[in-house]
Order: C-alpha cells, then sequence, then structure tokens
C-alpha cells in the first residue's frame, strides 16, 4: 500500500487504499456498513501506513537508536477526508498504541511529540482511496503553517494522543485529555471552551456535542460542560433532570470535578442515559 513517490526525496509516499490491509472489528466495521466502494480509506489503514512509513526514515541514530520521522502529513482527496473527519476521535486510542508499540520495536527514538495530519489534497487531484503522505522530522514547538480543514493527532512518547481542529489556519477546538464515555464511544471534550451535551438540534450549532445512545427525554441542550485541565465544571440546564455522582444537579447550578485516573464522573440524564466524564486511557 505504500510506495516511495519521489526516490530523491526521502519521506514521501504514494498510498494506495485499495492494497491496505483490512480490519473488520470494533468501530471500523461499523463505519464500513456506510461504505459501498471497495476502497476504504478508515483509521486502521492510516495507522498501517504509519507504521510502514515508521521503518523507513533514514535518520542518524541517536544515542544508539533510530531517530524516526515525527511528522506524518496526509493529503487526502477531500471526499475522503470528510468521511474519515468523524472517527478521528475513536482513532486515538489504537493509532497511539501502534505507534508507541512499533517504536518500542525497532528501539527508535523520536523528536518531542509525533503529530498524524489529515489534510486535503490541494490540488494534486488525488482519485478516492490514493493518499500521498510526506514524512519528516522538525523540532517540537517548531512553528508550522496549518492548512484549513486541517484535522491533527498528536502522540506522546507512551502513545497518548489528542486531536485538534483547524479552520482558517487556526487552531479551533484543542481537545482535552477527557473524554465523554457512554454507548461503547469515547468522545473527546475540547479544552477551555463550554461544550453543550445534549440531543443532536437541527442545524448543529458550534460548541455542541450529541451524547452517546440519547433518547427523545434527553433535552436539545441538557447540560454544559467545560473542561480546564483536569477539573470538569458542570451546569445544569431548566427542565433536563441530571445526576451527578448520585447528586441531583438543579438548574444553573454547577458542580466542579477533580478527574483521577480510574475514578470517572458519573453521570445520569434523563433517569436511563448513563455516561461518564474520564481522563482518557
Amino acid at each position: 500500500m505504500l510506495t516511495p513517490a519521489d526516490t530523491s526525496r526521502p519521506g514521501l509516499f504514494d498510498v494506495d487504499f485499495a492494497h491496505a490491509p483490512r480490519r473488520t472489528e470494533g468501530w471500523w466495521k461499523f463505519w464500513t456498513l456506510f461504505e459501498e466502494r471497495e476502497v476504504f480509506v478508515d483509521g486502521w489503514a492510516i495507522g498501517q501506513a504509519v507504521r510502514s512509513a515508521l521503518g523507513q526514515c533514514k535518520a542518524k541514530t541517536v544515542g544508539g537508536k533510530l531517530q524516526i520521522w515525527n511528522e506524518y502529513r496526509f493529503f487526502l482527496h477531500p471526499a475522503d477526508l470528510d468521511l474519515l473527519r468523524p472517527a478521528v476521535p475513536h482513532m486515538i486510542k489504537e493509532l497511539g498504541e501502534l505507534i508507541r508499540d512499533e517504536i518500542a520495536r525497532l528501539e527508535a527514538h523520536t523528536l518531542g511529540r509525533i503529530e498524524v495530519r489529515l489534510l486535503a489534497d490541494g490540488g494534486r487531484t488525488l482519485p478516492q482511496g490514493r493518499a500521498q503522505l510526506a514524512c519528516g522530522l522538525r523540532a517540537d514547538g517548531e512553528e508550522v503553517q496549518r492548512q484549513d480543514g486541517e484535522r491533527t493527532l498528536r502522540f506522546d512518547a507512551h502513545g497518548r494522543g489528542t486531536f485538534e481542529d483547524y479552520k482558517g489556519g487556526e487552531r479551533t477546538l484543542p481537545s482535552s485529555a477527557v473524554v465523554l464515555r457512554g454507548n461503547g464511544q469515547d468522545l473527546h471534550l475540547p479544552e477551555g471552551h463550554t461544550v453543550a451535551l445534549g440531543r443532536a438540534p437541527e442545524p448543529n450549532p458550534p460548541h455542541h456535542l450529541t451524547v452517546p445512545g440519547a433518547t427523545g427525554r434527553v433535552s436539545r441542550r441538557h447540560i454544559d460542560v467545560r473542561v480546564e485541565g483536569d477539573t470538569v465544571t458542570i451546569t445544569g440546564m431548566p427542565d433536563a433532570a441530571t445526576v451527578v455522582n448520585g447528586q441531583p444537579l438543579a438548574a444553573t447550578e454547577q458542580v466542579r470535578c477533580s478527574l483521577v485516573p480510574g475514578a470517572p464522573v458519573a453521570l445520569l440524564l434523563a433517569h436511563e442515559v448513563r455516561l461518564e466524564l474520564a481522563l482518557a486511557r
């Protein structure tokens, strides 16, 4: 699935997802139910391309270890990027584990955080099901020109990941390490922004997150949640029954909770939808 695009430019590859390994279990199977084309760009295929590229870096060794690329830019057909975009929050855990395990297997060293950037092809006229992957080394914190509509996943040395969206070259919703967990889903909440949780309104407004498994009894705006570091602030809404850690939450009442690993905040919405606010694993 990965072939050098230009032998004179190390780290530039053509990606053919038609020849990518397929994965049918987990949430990927759910996504493929809605896709009739034989060629499907999913998180697993993205991860396999990164894994293949990891072992092809020819950088000098650092302290006896191979130094690998820490930036992976996937230029995708806009339709493939749009299809992949909603799946990004679910990709983080699996892709992070893959990167961590592959670095350990290679006994490699990486310079700062690893970024996997998903971008529209920008005039490369790529067909659907194909991509160009540009790998590179850059200093951690180096100023980077972001593309409008870019979605970037970042991973530390332990494979812990976050993602961010960019609009007009500016970061719009930086993700935090806090997830909303329910109905088999982990949805990352943004850092430093108040997000309304509830049933999906029409049209979907900014800073709104649809509650996993929401029923008709869940209000369109049921609670507000704000994340600052490992602290979450939960605000109740009128006529929206909510229980936080076993205690009813009144309208306009605010509850601040500090999260610690293994001790999520339990939410009960409309007496029937159970959720958790937790630190990502």
